[in-house]
């Protein structure tokens, strides 16, 4: 976020910093975003989800698909930096992954162009750099959004977090309830 939330003043309000837009506002990394950010410095913070969310201090919400840019587009202009972290991920279809991870982004990259948007945060994931395998959609289609955000003329950083884990993470949990089962698997030597 410091990447993406520059410290350039407004000359409108000079006490406050840019805005942030949030796509993926409701997951795991968004939440965690969210609650760490600092709302008093931000001019605004606009969090895009795909299901309502309750009333948050400090955030606006907006229900929509990454794929639906008019339900955001008024939220983006040259003071508006995007920490991208919508993502379709787990057992859903190639369709799903291809149309949330690269058609999501493509939608995203063209109207933050058009609103100059300072800069974007991309996150992607590690798969991208795994061979290409037409069984792991989900690494084709963030592999097909980092060509997306790289073609686009937005300032942007792209990350590859090999696992997100935390508080309340899915994937946390999975392992904790792994170890403490009867049998601990050991893979590698």
């Amino acid at each position: 976020v410091a990447v993406v939330v520059r410290r350039r003043r407004s000359a409108e309000a000079p006490h406050l910093m840019r805005s942030l837009f949030v796509t993926g506002g409701s997951g795991f990394v968004g939440r965690h975003l969210l609650a760490r950010v600092g709302m008093g410095r931000l001019a605004r913070v606009v969090a895009l989800s795909r299901t309502p969310q309750p009333p948050t201090a400090g955030v606006t919400w907006v229900q929509g698909d990454v794929q639906d840019s008019a339900r955001y587009s008024e939220y983006l202009n040259a003071e508006t930096d995007i920490a991208h972290l919508a993502a379709a991920t787990g057992g859903a279809s190639a369709a799903v992954h291809r149309a949330v991870n690269a058609e999501g982004t493509e939608a995203l990259v063209k109207v933050a162009e058009r609103a100059k948007v300072g800069g974007l945060l991309f996150v992607s994931s590690i798969a991208t750099r795994f061979p290409d395998d037409p069984h792991y959609p989900y690494a084709t289609a963030k592999r097909e959004a980092e060509v997306i955000v790289r073609a686009g003329s937005v300032p942007f950083v792209i990350v590859r977090p090999t696992i997100v884990l935390g508080r309340g993470s899915p994937i946390l949990d999975k392992l904790r309830a792994l170890a403490g089962g009867p049998v601990i698997a050991a893979i590698g030597g």
